[in-house]
């Protein structure tokens, strides 16, 4: 298993989506219900006079088929339900059920990993005291109990679950009580080389050096915006870019935002091509 560390630290963002909505067909039922910007809504029904949402032990009337949830508090996650009231006061049944979680957003978490075999991966949280309240996958699902665990800091998703995702990137929302943070999973080919680094660099006026996980492989070369072999050097699994060479496109064309250069790498058959790009600071 292998195990990533980091601090949480607090943003201003809010999270927000929904899981398990289903529609149904009976007469007058609500349906398409959505969260969007603190506001639940669903699709007016012909002939409503008024709707209920219903809340846990808590039962709320609205006029229109929309419903502030402005005031509930962060950090936690709501089920709610609608029926539609009409003239003549008769009810139609209520809803399918829509899971609002409404969190804080958290650092990111970013990690790479390879899931064959699959193993179980985890990843340990630094801030204490924290309670964890679900996991939700790519379309905002919660996972089931038994495909992740909690226990000394430390979340552990199952090896049954990190099996099932396909090469490329995979969001789960992790949401804890002191907010939701993003782990973000890049699953590779086993044999591939990819950048372990992040490709979007903010050049500070120092070299800019490159991680990638070369396997067997090499890093062939850097191209792009006039690069040459004597702008950067390669070190085994990593390549230095020489803070000269990037200062002086900036300074050349003082209107650059960016400097984007192409990497290629090479490990048996497996042929790897990204990019970089290099910004000066905002």
């Amino acid at each position: 298993m292998k195990k990533t560390w980091i601090a949480l630290l607090l943003s201003l963002f809010l999270f927000g989506c929904r899981a398990g909505v289903t529609t149904t067909s009976l007469p007058g039922v609500p349906a398409g219900l959505s969260v969007t910007d603190d506001t639940l809504s669903w699709i007016p029904v012909e002939g409503a006079f008024t709707y209920e949402v219903r809340q846990g032990d808590t039962t709320v009337v609205t006029p229109g088929a929309a419903y502030d949830l402005s005031a509930f508090a962060i950090n936690d996650t709501y089920a709610f339900q609608v029926r539609t009231v009409f003239p003549d006061d008769t009810r139609s049944a209520y809803s399918a059920e829509i899971l609002w979680h409404h969190y804080e957003v958290l650092a990111g978490i970013s990690d790479t990993i390879d899931n064959t075999p699959a193993v179980a991966y985890e990843t340990g949280f630094a801030a204490g005291g924290l309670v964890l309240r679900g996991v939700l996958d790519e379309d905002g699902i919660p996972l089931s109990d038994d495909l992740y665990a909690f226990a000394g800091g430390v979340l552990t998703i199952a090896a049954a679950h990190v099996g099932t995702l396909a090469v490329g990137t995979h969001v789960l929302t992790i949401l804890t009580s002191a907010g939701a943070a993003e782990l973000s999973l890049t699953v590779v080919d086993d044999e591939k080389p990819y950048m372990i680094s992040s490709s979007q660099v903010v050049f500070t006026g120092a070299d800019v050096s490159l991680d990638f996980n070369v396997y067997d492989g090499t890093i062939v070369s850097l191209s792009g915006n006039d690069i040459e072999p004597s702008d950067y050097a390669i070190d085994g699994s990593s390549v230095t870019i020489a803070a000269a060479y990037i200062e002086g496109k900036f300074t050349d064309e003082p209107e650059r935002t960016v400097l984007i250069l192409g990497y290629q790498l090479q490990a048996g058959d497996h042929t790897t091509i990204g990019y970089v790009f290099i910004r000066m600071p905002s």
